[in-house]
Order: structure tokens, then C-alpha cells, then sequence
């Protein structure tokens, strides 16, 4: 059975900020998967995060992760976000981090 995260190992960087990190994505998402050192296109990148629209598909898809062992546990995380106005007018996303072994230092 082929991953949910396998899509994101052979695109690179800038085709993973076009694709996944657009601001409307992120917004309708209610969690996310969070990889840290993670290799996209065979380049370690700092850090990569997964919007999924809906809690129970990213909870699955984290525990596939966690079963196969695509990725260190240690460097992967299963976060709520939430996305607010902040003082400044800006938006501002809060992650939450429920699973995993990822701190907030991290």
C-alpha cells in the first residue's frame, strides 16, 4: 500500500511551496502532519508540513508514518492548527502538537 506522504519525497521545494503551502490550503485545514529534516527530491529540508482538512485523515496518516517507519518518530508530528488575526492584523497559525516526538523548542 503506497503512502500518503509519498507523493512529497520526489517534489522539490519550490514545487512543494507552490502546491502545499498555499494560504487558502492552510486555512481550511484543521491539522497537519509536521517532518522535520525531511528529504524532499533527495535535499534535507528543514521542515515540511502536511494541511489536512480533516483530524481522523491526518491521524491515520500519521500512524501509517509511525507503523512504517518512513520518518524518525522523534522528528514527526501530529498538530491541531488553528489560524487567527492577530494584534497586528496579520494572520497568525498556532500549532498545537498532539502526537509524536516533536517539541515546542522544536
Amino acid at each position: 500500500m503506497p503512502s500518503e506522504i509519498d507523493a512529497y519525497k520526489s517534489l522539490k521545494k519550490a514545487e512543494y511551496l507552490k502546491k502545499h503551502c498555499k494560504p487558502a490550503l492552510i486555512r481550511k485545514a484543521s491539522a497537519g502532519i509536521l517532518l522535520i529534516d525531511y528529504k524532499l527530491a533527495n535535499k534535507k529540508t528543514p521542515c515540511v508540513f502536511i494541511p489536512i482538512k480533516k483530524k481522523q485523515e491526518a491521524m491515520s496518516i500519521f500512524k501509517q508514518i509511525k507503523s512504517s517507519k518512513e520518518h524518525l518518530l522523534k522528528k514527526t508530528g501530529l498538530a491541531i492548527i488553528s489560524v487567527k488575526k492577530g494584534a497586528d492584523g496579520k494572520e497568525e497559525i498556532t500549532f498545537e502538537l498532539k502526537k509524536g516526538g516533536l517539541n515546542a523548542e522544536t
